[in-house]
């Protein structure tokens, strides 16, 4: 008994002097002993988590509730060990482990709930999110995570998406109510949480949320500024060069990713006896675009970890004009632009939402990306520049045209790319697919992999019993191929037919790559910014002809251009001799130019 108070003294001021390995081994010899089992192995494997040790850290923490299957802690070690070694399933059962053992503790089924939801099990996740508002209704936590649980990644229906919006547009109205009656302290201790999401996947939902976005940002606004010292919210007074303005651009994308490849162009080309360039980082990156990006700025920043530091980085970065370049998808910028840390604040197109900001002065889109009517879809001045806004230069050349067989595709189908992000792909138009389909026998929808499994299932099992159902065999028509390198996805544009792009909202990156690689495209001229992109693109090289007016004439166009070998020929060849009429245009950083001047 002596030599384990000794162990037990050692082990304890080991594992306070952070002692890792030493404190692990004296806590190992005092596993065996019933008075010191419990601390002992719930140490033993804290420390194997300190020590980084993922695979030794869950076999110690399975070891441990096993032998002390009533420990809560014990549970939720393995969550964190089971998330550390990405075994979902093994995660969900300690959730569930821990709801048995304390059913009145609201955060077991929350979490549960998030882990479902984020791997997009949005029915399983349901009655958890349920069960934590059941528990505590009054949960600013519970609220929120919930309200965000019904933007889901995948539907089934469009009567399933339309009961979700619903439900998340009662919920988030009913947070804003909550907000506005909270004193200073308790939202400051919202704001994590808060930051924790963004509404990104509402904009899937195909409708104008401006209204919501109002909402959304009143709230995010009010937690955000009661998070910040106010001193921080006061601009600093700058003594300006008035040969040049000094342009900030923020983003969590600088590097090898669709932000940096769609809009490098802006800080590459602006005139820099004009502009001083500030990069404002918010992911840093180390491959070639993230490299050129920081070798073109003027000014480099990695913005910090920490909120506060993160709100004096860019205030005291002294932007005359701040532009965020996809507000919604990176958490720490989208919290960001909900402030005012520069006397002028534009958000670009990197994701097409408008932000409902009030901090927000300006969204910077294109005219050939945006209806007559458009400003009603933005709580910003719109503003467009020539085209479709960017000069685009393809960041690497096209590969030589590859062969069929290198996918496993039959020489005589008509190959369709399906290549958008499955959740672009709406019920609603589940049948223009079958009516492609049911016109060409020979042809294949050649869809990418590219999410978590349940994603790419659900859409194949959707398709798949509609197919069934309108007598044509799913499993003739559509190929999902695994996950492709960058390269190799270039090499498939080559031995497709068509591209076929996704109705209400098309590609904008895979539609540029398909061009540079002479895929032609079919699309159709949609109502906003998501569903023009493509069409942008093609009005900008004169080929008005091959954008379809509704969802008839997408159909018409690709079964006309399915079925003939020589029209899709023609097609390619003007895609190969028009494509320098899309890339590289300076009328649009000459517009961008002059409205960052005048302003």
């Amino acid at each position: 008994m002596a030599q384990s108070d000794t162990n037990l003294k050692l082990a304890r001021l080991a594992f306070e002097t952070e002692q890792w390995s030493l404190a692990a081994g004296y806590y190992g010899e005092l596993t065996a002993h019933p008075q010191t089992q419990n601390e002992a192995l719930i140490h033993q494997t804290q420390c194997a988590i300190n020590l980084g040790g993922t695979e030794k850290a869950f076999e110690l923490a399975e070891y441990g509730v096993a032998q002390i299957p009533d420990n809560d802690i014990a549970w939720q070690q393995l969550t964190q060990c089971a998330r550390a070694i990405e075994n979902n399933e093994r995660e969900i059962e300690a959730w569930q482990a821990l709801i048995g053992l304390e059913p009145e503790n609201e955060i077991y089924p929350l979490s549960l709930a998030q882990l479902l939801h984020a791997e997009a099990r949005h029915y399983e996740a349901k009655p958890y999110f349920e069960l934590a508002f059941e528990i505590a209704p009054d949960s600013f936590e519970v609220r929120w995570a919930r309200c965000f649980g019904a933007l889901w990644k995948i539907y089934n229906s469009e009567s399933e998406l339309s009961q979700q919006r619903d439900f998340y547009t009662r919920e988030l109205t009913e947070i804003a109510n909550m907000v506005a009656k909270s004193d200073i302290e308790q939202l400051k201790l919202w704001q994590p949480v808060l930051t924790s999401t963004t509404p990104y996947f509402l904009s899937c939902q195909m409708a104008n949320d401006t209204d919501l976005q109002r909402i959304y940002g009143k709230i995010a606004t009010t937690i955000n500024t009661a998070a910040t010292p106010s001193e921080l919210l006061v601009l600093p007074i700058r003594s300006p060069d008035m040969s040049k303005k000094r342009l900030g651009f923020i983003s969590g994308g600088f590097k090898s990713h669709t932000v940096t490849k769609l809009f490098r162009g802006w800080w590459k080309n602006l005139d820099r006896a004009k502009f001083e360039i500030v990069i404002l980082d918010a992911d840093p990156g180390t491959d070639p675009l993230a490299k050129e990006t920081q070798d073109l700025a003027d000014v480099y920043h990695v913005l910090p970890a920490d909120w506060v530091a993160q709100v004096e980085a860019v205030r005291d970065a002294a932007c005359d004009v701040l532009i965020y370049l996809e507000i919604g998808q990176n958490q720490l910028v989208n919290a960001l632009a909900s402030l005012r840390l520069a006397p002028v604040q534009a958000a670009a197109w990197g994701h097409v939402l408008t932000t409902g900001y009030d901090s927000i002065d300006y969204f910077i889109s294109g005219d050939f990306i945006e209806p007559e009517q458009a400003q009603e879809n933005y709580t910003e001045a719109l503003i467009k520049l020539p085209h479709i806004s960017i000069y685009y230069e393809p960041a690497i050349e096209p590969p030589q045209p590859a062969e069929r067989q290198q996918f496993g595709f039959d020489e005589e189908k008509t190959l369709f790319l399906c290549a958008q992000t499955h959740y672009k792909y709406l019920p609603r138009y589940d049948e223009v697919l079958i009516l492609i389909a049911s016109e060409l026998p020979n042809s294949q929808f050649v869809f990418l992999d590219r999410h978590m499994p349940v994603i790419t299932e659900s859409l194949r099992t959707r398709l798949a019993e509609k197919f069934r159902a309108a007598g044509i065999d799913a499993e003739e028509h559509m190929v999902f191929l695994p996950q492709l390198s960058f390269g190799e996805y270039l090499e498939l544009n080559t031995v497709c037919d068509l591209f076929l792009d996704t109705l209400l909202w098309t590609g904008a990156m895979t539609t540029l790559e398909a061009i540079d690689c002479g895929l032609p495209i079919v699309t159709m001229a949609g109502d906003d910014i998501r569903g023009l992109q493509s069409a942008g693109m093609l009005r900008m090289m004169n080929l008005d002809s091959y954008i379809a007016n509704d969802v008839d004439d997408f159909i018409r166009l690709a079964v006309e251009m399915g079925s003939d070998q020589d029209k899709r020929k023609e097609y390619k060849n003007l895609l190969k001799n028009r494509k320098e009429l899309l890339f590289r245009d300076t009328e649009c950083i000459n517009g961008l130019q002059n409205f960052l001047l005048r302003i």
